[in-house]
């Protein structure tokens, strides 16, 4: 064959398998679950990172906690714990082999003029979960530590968010809240016996009720796997040296000091 023809087939080949090339758009990012080391653009928000969960054991004491028990104080006083709602946020993840890094949710929330962002980490813990999930995080390998706070920050309680999903934890017919519709960081339902039978909510609205917890446990975890902890409650600590033949006044502010001591850092 004659080499200028050679060449003018070659470049005309080139040129026809090069237009029939469709690009390939996937995530490329590494961390994600589902990197495409065989894609050529970076697709528009289509990458999935691991999840950050929580595993919860609900327990009273060494047992197993049951709404249907009744339970005695120090005081020797018999209560019922019906139901038992609050807040956790603001979680961090910490590794020491890299610096000390701390890696937060991904996703975010913003009020109207985005002056205020943070990440979107607020759940409500109830009885009945036995696993929450928290949300998405960049990050693997060695984790040391979780933080995070039983109850939510000032950040999150005077600003107004939009556009929230509509099974988000803040929007008004989620939230928990107390007989006038205001929030509440945490919620109690119990039955006292004395002196008469009496089923009552305890309302939890103090600022103070922000407690930080600290887990020290070491998970490591490759890349696109999902990050588990495991926390265990203790509402026997509720009415610790609570005084139930006070006024319920009284037992709600007691209830209240005592509301911080209930997730268990063994």
């Amino acid at each position: 064959m004659n080499p200028l023809n050679f060449s003018i087939s070659t470049i005309m080949l080139i040129f026809i398998l090069s237009s029939c090339y469709t690009r390939k758009d996937a995530c490329l990012d590494t961390i994600a679950t589902n990197y495409d080391v065989t894609a050529d653009d970076d697709c528009d928000a289509c990458c999935i990172y691991p999840v950050l969960s929580l595993n919860v054991r609900h327990m009273a004491g060494d047992s197993v906690f049951n709404t249907q028990k009744i339970y005695t104080n120090e005081l020797g006083q018999t209560y019922q714990l019906l139901d038992v709602r609050f807040y956790i946020s603001s979680f961090s993840l910490y590794q020491s082999d890299r610096g000390t890094q701390k890696s937060q949710i991904i996703g975010t929330l913003s009020n109207s003029d985005n002056s205020v962002i943070i990440p979107d980490d607020m759940k409500i813990c109830r009885i009945a979960d036995n696993l929450i999930n928290i949300g998405s995080v960049k990050t693997y390998g060695r984790l040391d530590s979780l933080t995070f706070y039983i109850g939510l920050n000032s950040k999150i309680t005077n600003n107004e968010f939009v556009d929230l999903p509509t099974s988000h934890v803040l929007l008004n017919n989620n939230k928990l809240k107390d007989e006038t519709n205001n929030l509440a960081f945490a919620t109690v339902r119990y039955v006292k016996f004395k002196p008469q039978k009496d089923t009552l909510n305890i309302y939890l609205k103090d600022p103070d009720l922000l407690t930080k917890i600290k887990i020290d446990s070491m998970v490591t975890t490759s890349k696109g796997d999902n990050i588990n902890y495991t926390i265990q409650t203790d509402y026997l600590k509720l009415f610790n040296s609570v005084n139930l033949d006070t006024s319920d006044v009284e037992i709600e502010k007691q209830v209240n000091r005592n509301f911080g001591r209930i997730i268990v850092v063994r």
